[in-house]
């Protein structure tokens, strides 16, 4: 958390906190993906964590807010999916004619990405205020308008990005690191504004480890083409969408060549 109970420093591992959640993610092509998640954590802040400056320690503000989040998010493959398998082809002859027979391979890869996206973030903050340090240089209206304030919007809609890593180790698995910014555009999430800084608004950031296993099928896409077995003209042999997953047109390709796997 960064805010107004907070020094402004990345990565004050005294206000880390376990948070976790699910995620769905659909691709739509090599290098694009959309996900859906929902994380649930906790934010918190003290000025006793911090002796420089020296006032924070006699203001003694705090707060713990739990966190939750439901969002969706663009991902942007920068290398592209297609790194985690490679295509080979060899050649070889029968009666007379001449076949390139084609194989893809999986293979562990890692592959980096940006992410961008949005969605509604709930917060819910309790906040303790000192007393003796608001008697001093606190107007008691500004202490009652973040009482009030607060704790009056409690939802709000906001925009987060980072990036991550994703090892696929296994045709089906792939287990990722990654790390994101969040804002509301408020400066509420700690319940302080008005008594502190009310010129910039609060953030947190979200670093998480993730495992996700592809919910398709392994023999739903054979040659892992991307066109479906029950779609695919040619099952064992990558192709195009164009030619109905087959690498020429579906018609010059012979039932035995289709079975064998092979492009004449």
């Amino acid at each position: 958390y960064e805010g107004d109970v907070d020094r402004r420093a990345f990565f004050n591992f005294r206000e880390m906190h376990p948070s976790g959640g699910i995620f769905i993610r659909k691709h739509f092509s090599d290098h694009f993906a959309l996900r859906g998640n929902l994380l649930v954590g906790k934010i918190t802040g003290n000025d006793a964590n911090f002796t420089d400056p020296a006032w924070r320690k006699q203001r003694a503000y705090s707060f713990s807010s739990p966190v939750s989040e439901v969002s969706a998010q663009l991902e942007w493959n920068i290398l592209g999916n297609h790194r985690a398998y490679s295509q080979s082809s060899f050649e070889e002859s029968e009666n007379g004619q001449r076949y390139t027979h084609y194989t893809t391979t999986f293979k562990k890869t890692v592959l980096p990405y940006l992410f961008a996206g949005g969605g509604a973030m709930t917060t819910d903050p309790t906040t303790v205020f000192n007393a003796v340090w608001d008697s001093k240089y606190t107007e008691a209206a500004t202490i009652k308008t973040d009482v009030a304030d607060g704790q009056s919007k409690k939802t709000r809609l906001g925009v987060y990005a980072g990036g991550g890593l994703n090892f696929h180790f296994a045709p089906n698995w792939v287990v990722g690191g990654e790390l994101g910014f969040r804002t509301a555009f408020t400066d509420y999430f700690d319940g302080i504004s008005q008594t502190a800084n009310p010129n910039k608004n609060d953030w947190y950031a979200f670093g998480g480890l993730n495992i996700s296993y592809r919910l398709i099928k392994s023999n739903s896409d054979k040659d892992g083409d991307g066109v479906p077995n029950r779609i695919d003209a040619c099952p064992n042999v990558p192709g195009s969408k164009t030619n109905k997953g087959c690498p020429i047109q579906p018609q010059k390709v012979s039932a035995k060549e289709r079975d064998l796997g092979f492009q004449s």
